[in-house]
């Protein structure tokens, strides 16, 4: 039986925006969010694809 190799998950916060429409985006866990911020203001917008 071949070893288990787990990917290390990155934990859920808010980080720099992909797209860089926007300062933050909120990751989950496992995707994107609408959750975003900019200049401290948080409101949503669909994620990107």
């Amino acid at each position: 039986m071949a070893p288990t190799t787990t990917v290390p998950s990155v934990p859920a916060d808010w980080y720099k925006d992909p797209a860089g429409r926007y300062d933050f985006r909120y990751w989950d866990g496992s995707k994107w969010t609408e959750n975003v911020s900019r200049a401290g203001v948080r409101f949503t917008d669909p994620p990107t694809k």
